[in-house]
């Protein structure tokens, strides 16, 4: 006695038909490129912090495709220029420059911006005819750990929107960009008090006529959009409501401190983040305006050498 096995992989039926789960292009579809021309040089604040939006893509509309999906799919955003993210994300590294990419897409009839998410993600299609047109896409750079200096993001392809084995869009870079920190230069100072008579003092709490000096940014780049500065004395402070310093263990005069003041004469604030109003965002050479005055400490005053330093840091927004 004969038998006949029919073996097919979709059922147990004589000439049953597979259906694979997967997305196809129309006759003579192909995928689209949207390439963006970013700027050379792509320059970062120094003091960022995580999360920081850096640079916003000018926006590419898409122009029609059309394809038919079915069955279950896996859809969503590969990175083509670093680690793809694990689970459900929105942010894709690019490389170990302490940055990443995300996707900015509104929809034709929609008017919210959204973000694409990282595949795969489980999508459901019966045979589904899908045209897409008119849609907005681009993409923004934010900063995601220690940027390192000097790092490039390469031409080419960035990101490739997936739907089964199917690319449905790519974001292309048309020019590779520097990746800098933005800084000033900031030079050491140097405050010459000169020969000072302490017969100019009149008591505990008095002081000599301030001595002017400037805390000079130069060569600030564009793009910063504000600056704080802080001075840290290296020395005791002997009285932090008038920013009274101590001299320096090398100085022999007795009785005398050093006093930090503002440019009309009031004590400026120590070791505190302190905002720059005169700064702007176009760059350049900037000063920042203090004084320096020798402060009476003690009834018995002793001449000498009467030395004392700081230490200031810049922070960039």
């Amino acid at each position: 006695m004969f038998k006949i096995i029919i073996i097919t992989a979709c059922g147990s039926f004589f000439l049953s038909t597979c259906a694979i789960a997967d997305c196809v292009y129309d006759t003579g579809g192909t995928t689209p490129t949207l390439t963006f021309t970013p700027p050379k040089t792509l320059v970062i604040p120094r003091n960022a912090a995580i999360g920081t939006k850096v640079y916003t893509s000018p926006i590419m509309i898409l122009t029609s495709r059309n394809y038919t999906c079915d069955g279950v799919i896996n859809t969503g955003v590969r990175n083509l220029v670093g680690t793809q993210p694990v689970g459900s994300s929105y942010v894709y590294p690019i490389g170990n420059s302490g940055l990443a990419f995300k996707w900015s897409y509104t929809g034709a009839s929609q008017s919210e911006l959204y973000y694409l998410e990282s595949f795969p993600n489980s999508a459901s299609y019966t045979n589904s005819y899908l045209t897409v047109n008119g849609s907005s896409n681009g993409f923004e750079i934010i900063k995601v750990g220690p940027v390192q200096t000097g790092a490039e993001i390469p031409a080419g392809n960035i990101l490739e929107s997936k739907r089964g084995s199917l690319t449905d869009t790519i974001l292309s870079l048309s020019q590779k960009i520097v990746v800098t920190e933005s800084t000033c230069t900031t030079p050491n100072i140097m405050v010459s008090m000169g020969d000072q008579k302490s017969s100019g003092f009149s008591g505990v709490g008095s002081r000599l006529t301030p001595k002017a000096f400037n805390i000079a940014l130069n060569a600030c780049p564009e793009g910063i959009k504000g600056v704080k500065y802080r001075l840290d004395p290296t020395t005791e402070i002997v009285d932090p409501t008038s920013s009274v310093i101590a001299l320096s263990k090398d100085s022999s005069a007795i009785g005398v401190a050093v006093q930090i003041l503002d440019n009309i004469d009031k004590p400026l604030p120590l070791g505190t983040d302190l905002v720059f109003s005169g700064y702007k965002p176009v760059g350049g050479n900037f000063i920042i305006p203090l004084k320096a005055a020798y402060y009476q400490t003690a009834k018995g005053i002793k001449g000498g050498t009467a030395n004392s330093s700081l230490t200031f840091t810049m922070t960039y927004e």
